[in-house]
């Protein structure tokens, strides 16, 4: 069954020449009915009032014309309204009817001046529901809706209210799909439509949002050995997203494939990197760093390359703390800085008479030379032309002590074995070094090699059970202080015995970096 609501439109009145038989002076305006409104009541209902100066009367006459359907109602003289509880009824065929009322006093058969108004009579419309509003974090870009159904002979239709690229697959259809873009909010209007024009909406929002991952670049990385490469190891972009490496400092610095996760990356001797991880997703962008520290690798003129480690030092007891860099593997070049050759004297008679410098491998057998390096006399380490690459010299005392008192607050490095913090320089296990390689952890990432001796009469003893390192300051008396490491302590000192030290003896030599 149709429903309707009314709307008023017009009030209007007629003069006509009607007397009241009972009181014929009575002027024809004051026995008609006057100040007529109408009040709605509710759907297809109203209420009539009216006031009333003549009181000799009978009563009154409402007649109601709803598109030429007449009807009239006789209302007793002591009430001065009518309600209507069904202005249109199912003899009405209008869409959108107009109902017309005229009042009239009655009195002894005669009517007074009518009073009329008007109103239009509309269908009542369904109201419109949109439905709950509805928010996505993931990848999604489509959404059910859920409005209300529209009524008999009422349609429904969804529209774009805000929001760029959005389409519906049946804009009719309250429960349609709704697809829009990533990263997009819409406002959507579900409007139900009646006729006569008369509609009712409502609203509902859609955000479509996707949580971009959050970037992750991994463990800041100190590359070790000889490698100038290391794997990177940032988090996996989500479906959707791309990710993406830049270098944000340090120079020389290559990346395999900028966008891979794990890529490769190769950069210089000594340099740190600082490298940006972003995560782009449609509706945002995230970012991490990590650094990198490449080792310092060091090239002698031969071409050998030596890893390094950075080491502190303190002057004396209680003095400032520096730090220093040193090779983490014994010399083996046979070339000054310069390029000039550094003999290599493989008799040990001439061994013994040399008095400038000389090199040797152990027992004269160039397969100790890449796990142990070369043997040098004292000689070496003071001539001009410098053993070690340029930038780099051959420590002093006070440069190893400087190490060790890092190391041992309480060291008495006299005659080698004070300190206990050999065990911190020495390679762990026993591949190099003999059994028990008391104490050795190699914590400070020294990696002391068990090197052994060539005497100064040319003899060579104690490889793997003892590792011996020039130091660039002489005692005199033709002996230079050297710093001994065994196997069977964790000390370590400077050997000044009467049978260590010579400057025709042999030592491995490690290099510090010039400050």
């Amino acid at each position: 069954m149709q429903k309707w609501i009314i709307v008023l439109l017009l009030l209007t009145s007629c003069a006509k020449d009607f007397v009241n038989p009972y009181d014929p002076a009575t002027p024809a305006d004051i026995w008609m009915p006057s100040e007529l409104t109408i009040d709605t009541l509710g759907r297809n209902a109203l209420r009539l009032s009216w006031q009333q100066d003549e009181l000799h009367i009978d009563g009154y006459t409402v007649r109601r014309d709803v598109s030429g359907q007449l009807s009239e109602f006789t209302i007793p003289f002591d009430s001065l309204t009518f309600s209507d509880i069904m202005v249109v009824d199912s003899t009405v065929t209008d869409t959108c009817p107009t109902a017309i009322y005229t009042v009239m006093a009655r009195a002894g058969g005669n009517l007074s001046d009518s009073l009329a108004s008007s109103a239009v009579v509309l269908p009542i419309v369904t109201e419109a529901t949109a439905g709950a509003d509805q928010s996505f974090t993931d990848n999604t870009t489509q959404a059910t809706l859920s409005a209300n159904s529209s009524g008999t002979g009422e349609t429904g239709l969804w529209s774009v209210v805000s929001g760029n690229g959005g389409s519906f697959s049946d804009a009719s259809s309250p429960t349609t799909t709704f697809s829009g873009q990533p990263c997009t909010s819409y406002v959507l209007r579900w409007t139900i439509s009646g006729s006569c024009g008369i509609s009712r909406s409502d609203e509902l929002a859609i955000n479509f949002q996707q949580q971009t991952n959050q970037a992750n670049a991994g463990v800041d990385i100190t590359a070790l050995g000889l490698s100038l490469s290391v794997t990177l190891s940032a988090n996996q972009p989500s479906e959707g997203e791309s990710g993406q490496w830049t270098i944000v400092s340090g120079d020389g610095g290559q990346l395999y494939d900028n966008q891979s996760a794990d890529s490769e990356f190769t950069g210089s001797s000594g340099v740190q990197y600082t490298l940006r991880w972003t995560i782009q997703s449609p509706c945002g962008i995230s970012s991490d760093e990590v650094l990198i520290q490449m080792p310092i690798i060091v090239v002698d003129f031969d071409g050998n390359q030596y890893t390094t480690v950075e080491m502190g030092s303190q002057d004396g007891y209680n003095g400032p703390i520096s730090s220093q860099i040193w090779m983490a593997e014994n010399l083996r070049t046979s070339h000054y800085a310069n390029g000039d050759p550094i003999p290599n004297v493989i008799d040990s008679w001439e061994w013994s008479q040399q008095s400038a410098g000389a090199w040797c491998y152990y027992e004269n057998n160039s397969e100790n030379d890449l796990t142990y390096g070369k043997l040098y006399n004292w000689y070496t380490t003071q001539d001009s032309r410098n053993v070690c690459p340029d930038g780099w010299h051959v420590p002093s005392l006070d440069e190893w002590t400087g190490l060790i008192f890092y190391l041992d607050q309480s060291a008495w490095i006299f005659n080698n074995q004070q300190s206990s913090e050999g065990g911190r320089f020495k390679e762990v296990g026993t591949q190099h070094w003999e059994s028990p390689n008391t104490g050795a952890d190699n914590s400070t990432g020294f990696t002391a090699m068990p090197g052994g001796d060539r005497s100064g009469t040319g003899y060579d003893y104690y490889i793997g059970t003892k590792a011996l390192f020039w130091t660039a300051t002489s005692y005199g008396f033709g002996r230079a202080y050297d710093i001994l490491l065994l196997n069977t302590t964790s000390g370590v000192g400077y050997d000044d015995t009467a049978n260590g030290g010579q400057y025709s003896a042999g030592r491995s030599i490690r290099c510090v970096q010039d400050q």
